[in-house]
């Protein structure tokens, strides 16, 4: 009897843990938002709420109660059961391809009203009649690809890279939901909450007609993972997560700080260990993942536009340091204080006080959940981190974690998107580690928490600021952007301190 009187208790403990911890953070992040904590308070992360109509906020954060609370919690994961019952396990093609249409077009109803900063550039140079531009080649060519089949049909060069933007966010949705249902066992079914609480923060602008390469990169980067889940799983070969690695570096050559995580993929499908075996594994991998790439040089430097293929070699040297830009810059950190300034856009030393700021909002934007839920897990269950599935995942967030440290974020917030695929893998590897077999037993509620505070903190703010008339809060006001920045003038006085 006393022993049954234990084992009832223990979910009812962990309900009241969950249940206070969430409204102890519905405080502190409420609060944040109406800058009531000093340190937060030019965190460009933390004040969404202030740019939208007076109304909006205190709704929100009803909203946000909503989930911290047990019984209207309930409710929440009673009525996303109720909506998802009719998906099945495996949806069919018909029940797939409107959902396509039905995120597409809820996304391009969502779609930024603004257009500035790296979106005016993109637009301008496939409106100028460009193929492509490096390290995005593939983004940038499927964007230039699209405007021309859109063109004849009305569509202005802005519209055209909005609507690929958000069709690029349902196929990522589908995509991503497919391989989350890989998680855990492999047989959990858990996709669309997981692949939910991958999206549902920042990640959610970059599809909201957001013009940027990262919408592609980001489709790429779930197909990638996607196959690599059905490698882990003995279902498909490692032919298919390479050549998906492939098509993503050829989206953004960033992307090549993933090849480590596929070398660990070889080893993790190895049938016993032998290191001449992975060693020829992870060399058939990598040719794999090299074909789309050298398909595309070939192409490049042989029929494709000549002015593009010399704008590529110019940048590939500038990037390497080899030659000097035409307007002074550096892409990458400074690692020594005494190192000189890098040009035009803001200065950042590597893991100086304004990097590591620019860092702790940057994923506070696009993996605040997966974070937290990492940082838990280590805690409480560090023997999950070593299941083959999150040993992959961990190598790629770790490798993708590694680029957010080195790259240099030239425009401070207005690059908020450069980490969104660091973002994804994080996201994807809290998201392992909530399918495994020890957080099942609290699964909806952790997940239902997670999901609604990220949108209501900022999902649905950071897509509503870029959507609707917005009020000077901070750096993302409308008609705040520093044009004059990208000429290599400091950001005006007012913008600094989110600096």
């Amino acid at each position: 009897m006393p022993s049954e009187a234990i084992a009832s208790t223990a979910p009812r403990r962990n309900d009241v843990a969950l249940t206070a911890g969430a409204l102890l953070l519905w405080l502190f992040l409420t609060a944040a938002e109406w800058g009531v904590w000093p340190p937060l308070r030019h965190g460009w992360a933390y004040n969404f709420w202030q740019y939208l109509p007076p109304l909006v906020g205190p709704a929100l954060a009803l909203i946000g109660l909503s989930f911290a609370l047990p019984q209207t919690r309930v409710a929440w994961i009673q009525g996303a059961k109720w909506l998802s019952r009719p998906l099945g396990a495996r949806p069919s093609v018909l029940v797939q391809s409107a959902l396509f249409l039905l995120i597409t077009g809820a996304l391009w109803l969502l779609r930024e009203r603004e257009i500035a900063g790296d979106s005016l550039i993109l637009s301008a140079a496939v409106h100028a009649g460009y193929a492509y531009i490096f390290p995005e080649v593939g983004a940038t060519a499927l964007g230039a690809l699209a405007y021309r089949l859109l063109a004849p049909l009305g569509f202005s060069v802005f519209a055209a890279a909005q609507l690929l933007s958000c069709a690029f966010g349902a196929a990522t949705a589908l995509i991503l939901s497919r391989a989350c249902a890989r998680f855990g066992d492999g047989r959990s079914g858990l996709g669309p909450p997981l692949a939910a609480l991958i999206l549902s923060a920042g990640l959610l602008r970059v599809f909201a007609g957001h013009i940027e390469v990262y919408p592609a990169v980001l489709m790429f980067s779930s197909l990638y993972l996607w196959a690599a889940m059905g490698t882990l799983d003995r279902r498909v070969g490692l032919w298919v997560p390479g050549l998906a690695l492939g098509f993503t570096i050829w989206s953004h050559v960033a992307a090549l700080f993933l090849i480590p995580s596929l070398w660990v993929l070889c080893g993790l499908t190895l049938p016993s260990p032998s290191a001449m075996r992975w060693l020829r594994r992870s060399l058939g991998a990598t040719a794999w993942a090299a074909l789309p790439g050298l398909v595309f040089l070939l192409w490049a430097f042989s029929i494709g536009p000549e002015s593009d293929a010399d704008r590529l070699v110019a940048t590939m040297l500038e990037i390497a340091g080899v030659q000097p830009a035409a307007l002074p810059k550096s892409w990458w950190v400074r690692f020594s204080s005494e190192a000189p300034i890098p040009g035009v856009g803001l200065d950042y030393a590597f893991l100086s006080l304004a990097h590591l700021k620019y860092l702790a909002n940057a994923f506070h934007v696009l993996a605040p959940a997966g974070l937290f839920i990492l940082a838990i897990s280590l805690a409480k269950t560090p023997r999950e981190f070593l299941s083959p599935k999150s040993l992959f995942l961990g190598s790629a967030a770790a490798a993708t974690g590694v680029y957010a440290t080195l790259v240099r974020p030239f425009w401070g917030p207005f690059d908020w998107d450069l980490f969104a695929v660091t973002g994804l893998f994080f996201g994807a590897l809290a998201a392992q580690l909530l399918a495994s077999p020890p957080a099942r037993r609290f699964f909806n509620e952790v997940v239902a928490v997670a999901i609604g505070f990220q949108l209501v903190y900022i999902g649905l703010p950071f897509v509503l600021l870029a959507a609707i008339e917005t009020r000077p809060a901070g750096p993302f006001a409308t008609g705040v952007f520093p044009t004059e920045f990208f000429r290599g003038a400091p950001p005006p006085p007012p913008l600094m301190p989110w600096f």
